[in-house]
């Protein structure tokens, strides 16, 4: 499945600190400003109803140079930049697609 670049958090990190070091751990790229854009509150559900899994995940936006070219790293198999017109032909969770077609919106 495709995702953005992400994480769990450090001990005694903030979410925007977990935001930048995550980014420079799967592009290779130093991002700066991180703006909390919107935060999902994910679910998954087991055969009985019962919830088997539950968690937050933050979506930030940061600046970087336009010139630096990203590099896969850390657990990112692979890395490339996608239309949302691409995303949806895509494997993504439901939340990418929805993520990515409010920030096209200009949400």
């Amino acid at each position: 499945m495709y995702a953005f670049p992400g994480g769990r958090g450090e001990p005694g990190e903030t979410p925007e600190e977990t935001a930048l070091r995550e980014f420079l751990e799967e592009t290779g790229i130093q991002a700066r400003n991180p703006l909390l854009f919107s935060t999902y509150d994910l679910k998954t559900h087991a055969p009985d109803g019962s919830i088997s899994s539950h968690f937050f995940l933050s979506v930030f936006r940061v600046e970087a140079d336009r010139h630096l070219v990203a590099e896969a790293a850390d657990d990112a198999a692979a890395i490339g930049w996608y239309s949302v017109e691409e995303i949806r032909r895509m494997p993504v969770p439901q939340s990418v697609l929805e993520c990515a077609e409010r920030l096209a919106a200009g949400e």
